[in-house]
């Protein structure tokens, strides 16, 4: 480790671009090499912008563009390149605190007085959106896989993107005493964004505190916690590379814990006492402890982005660099992060003459396995809905009984009165009175979706939605020197909310208005637009079929290659349990997935645990997967590990599953069975509960045309019956299998033959099948 303390230069503030480069703002915004090596310095390479700057921070991503958001005189600034004039933000808006940049770019969070913090769309050049907090900010943060957005105050607040509404409220971690004597409180976001350190307030001035928040699944909860040293923490910073620990036991029940979690991270983190410490999360003692190292207070630590070097800052202006050598801070883990939305795309030029004729480029070669169901859009993430439109309120129909003896003038203008929500989408008035309404995901300013195979990737840029400022449309194909290859784009006067495809030959975008729009791998139109009249709720496709919900819970599927419709239009009323109060709808049941197999087989679960499929042939619903069968009958793979192939009646009854467990409901209903069973008369429940279990799933097999799992299935049902001598049963499928399939029923013979109670039955069809032979 080297440890340097540069001569105090007025130094505000320092940030560090993906280059390693520094810039610094003081009595000049200045742009700095990376130290070397060999002796720690920090030469300028150049004066950006030659007059005091309060704050400054590089855009994360943005090393191309170069850009610097700074602040001077409380105005805000926007440097959109080195060598480019300053472009003014914001001005008049009070002091700003502290600026910090999505890891993608696309946002920039400034921090004033009063709790207010300023969300700027930096594409735009506009404020996006504006978060008023109850007290003052103290620190604000955005995650290096830009899904969270972190406030510290006197209540820890993240923020879920790119909508800004509130995931989680952790005030109960925060001690209040000495809070409000810091100006800042700085959280900070490990790489991986599993971890968040809190940097609180303790009642005896003396003991460190941080607090240390692991994201499980759906929370963050208390991880670790830093304790009991006689130093402050104000500030934090995790170091952006993750390490393997080695120290790690291999029992899987401990991996929970910090101890031996299969990584650790590094922290630092500093205070008001000029005290600097480095925490490693498996170890309860810090690292490193340098006091004063420091004159003032500290009110900045920042990692460069190879994680060797910290930069640690003072309000006095006083600079000190730390240099780590590889392996001093542990071994580096090839644990590999997902940060496909932090990708900006990169579009290499083509020139465009006369001669150039654009290649085609062909359809996915790789056939998805057969009913594997169509996956989650990689962009649903970070969807958000909108709840279920409510342009009507639920008493419209008791306001109009009331006034049912007035003369219909009154009538008209009670209605007139109701006063309409606004929303995101275009509204139809059918859905005020429709009995099932759905949420409908926000609009996003911009999102992705990226192929299975080919390295292709369908960016939406949404536009104001008219024809002045129109929604671009683009498919990119990565090629080998890591660029983006432009295949085609479409400008469209609307907005897109949902898109879908990279499983077969199309991609589809709808747009607010439910407009489904059809495109080929190479950007034609294969379609006239789809005009379903209302915002949709679900876009999925595979293979070559497209499925679509709208908010009215209309299902639609098509048959894109032979451009006609599987069925007419049908509801999911049927399956959503709906309940009224005096015909007034008050809830049904959650959609927990809606999607679609590569047969073009639609397949809804629900928050009860009870999965559906849509049959075609008999155009109706079918229940596959119920939580009856999961607690009565013997052949319900209660464990996940009975069956290991990725059917789809398997992944709806994992689903039956994960609901009852998560409700608590799973074992109080098994307790109400096994007394039920011994009650008299039912004593053959389990038997007839696991008979119907399986010839369910039978007829779902067939429907989804899962042959494998539907000849495994029937062999365990057929012997099942011939273990129970039910011989009327046996009969009827013998005599099908006669008609229909004569190799089955000779393996049903053979396989069955052991079982004596059935053995006349067999001989016979035996005798049959060799007559047939012979003749």
């Amino acid at each position: 480790m080297k440890l340097v303390r540069l001569p105090s230069r007025g130094i505000k503030d320092v940030s560090v671009n993906s280059d390693d480069q520094v810039i610094t703002a003081g009595k000049q915004l200045t742009l700095h090499d990376p130290p070397p090596i060999d002796s720690i310095d920090l030469p300028v390479k150049q004066v950006l912008v030659n007059k005091p700057v309060d704050l400054a921070k590089f855009a994360k991503l943005d090393v191309h563009k170069e850009q610097i958001c700074y602040t001077a005189e409380n105005e805000v600034f926007l440097l959109p390149s080195f060598g480019k004039e300053p472009q003014l933000l914001i001005k008049d808006q009070g002091t700003v605190r502290n600026i910090c940049w999505s890891s993608d770019d696309v946002f920039i969070a400034i921090t004033l007085t009063k709790g207010k913090i300023l969300i700027f769309q930096v594409e735009e050049r506009q404020v996006f959106t504006t978060l008023e907090l109850k007290d003052e900010v103290r620190g604000a943060v955005f995650d290096d896989k830009n899904d969270f957005f972190c406030t510290l105050s006197d209540t820890l607040t993240v923020f879920s993107l790119p909508t800004f509404t509130v995931r989680q409220n952790l005030d109960s971690l925060l001690s209040k005493n000495l809070l409000a004597k810091s100006v800042v409180k700085m959280p900070s976001f490990s790489h991986d964004s599993k971890c968040i350190s809190v940097p609180n307030a303790s009642k005896s001035t003396n003991l460190a505190l941080v607090s240390i928040l692991y994201n499980s699944r759906k929370d963050w909860k208390t991880w670790c916690s830093f304790v009991g040293h006689k130093f402050l923490c104000d500030y934090t910073s995790f170091n952006p590379l993750i390490f393997t620990n080695t120290a790690a036991d291999s029992d899987l029940k401990l991996k929970s814990t910090p101890q031996n979690n299969p990584y650790f991270y590094i922290l630092a983190t500093g205070g008001s006492d000029q005290t600097l410490a480095i925490w490693n999360t498996s170890l309860t003692e810090p690292v490193l402890v340098v006091r004063d190292i420091v004159k003032g207070e500290i009110n900045n630590l920042t990692w460069s982005r190879s994680g060797s070097v910290l930069y640690v800052l003072s309000t006095d202006g006083e600079l000190c660099i730390i240099q780590f050598v590889p392996d001093e801070l542990g071994k580096k883990s090839e644990i590999k992060i997902n940060v496909a939305s932090h990708k900006k795309l990169k579009v290499k030029e083509q020139p465009q003459d006369k001669n150039s004729i654009p290649t085609p480029i062909k359809s996915p070669s790789t056939t998805p396995p057969d009913n594997q169901i169509s996956k989650t859009d990689p962009t649903a993430k970070i969807t958000t809905f909108d709840q279920p439109n409510g342009l009507v309120p639920s008493t419209i129909k008791h306001q109009i009984e009331k006034d049912e003896n007035n003369d219909d003038e009154k009538k008209r203008r009670k209605l007139d009165s109701v006063e309409f929500m606004g929303s995101s989408v275009v509204i139809n008035p059918s859905n005020c009175f429709s009995k099932v309404r759905l949420g409908t995901p926000k609009v996003r300013l911009h999102f992705t979706l990226e192929s299975e195979s080919d390295n292709l990737t369908l960016d939406v840029k949404n536009g104001q939605g008219n024809e002045s400022s129109p929604t671009k449309i683009t498919l990119y194909k990565k090629i080998p020197d890591n660029t983006y290859k432009e295949i085609f784009a479409d400008f469209i006067p609307k907005r897109v909310m949902l898109s879908t495809g990279g499983y077969g030959p199309f991609w589809s975008v709808c747009t607010t208005d439910g407009t489904v729009i059809v495109y080929s791998y190479n950007g034609r139109r294969v379609l006239p637009p789809l005009v379903l009249g209302t915002p949709l709720s679900f876009l999925q496709s595979k293979n070559q079929y497209l499925m679509a919900v709208t908010s009215l819970g209309e299902l639609h599927v098509w048959d894109l290659e032979k451009k006609t419709a599987l069925f007419d239009p049908t509801s999911l009323y049927p399956i959503l349990k709906p309940r009224f109060d005096k015909d007034v709808l008050i809830r049904s049941e959650n959609l927990t997935l809606c999607s679609i197999t590569s047969e073009g087989v639609p397949v809804v679960t629900l928050s009860n645990g009870n999965g559906y499929l849509f049959n075609i042939s008999l155009r109706t619903w079918n229940l596959v997967s119920d939580s009856w069968w999961a607690l009565g009958s013997q052949y319900w793979d209660s464990t996940n590990t009975g069956d290991k192939d990725r059917g789809v009646n398997n992944l709806l009854e994992r689903n039956t599953n994960e609901e009852l467990l998560r409700k608590g409901k799973g074992q109080t209903i098994a307790k109400f069975n096994k007394l039920l069973m011994m009650k008299e008369g039912y004593g053959g429940l389990e038997t007839i509960v696991s008979l119907s279990h399986l010839e369910n799933k039978l007829m779902c097999f067939k429907v989804l045309k899962e042959k494998d799992n539907y000849h495994k299935t029937f062999m365990i049902y057929v012997k099942r019956i011939c273990e129970l001598g039910i011989k009327n049963r046996l009969l009827e499928i013998c005599e099908e299998l006669y008609e229909t399939d004569k190799k089955v029923l000779r393996e049903l013979i053979e396989t069955c033959s052991e079982y004596r109670k059935v053995q006349r039955i067999l001989l016979k069809y035996n005798q049959i099948l060799e007559d047939d032979e012979n003749n």
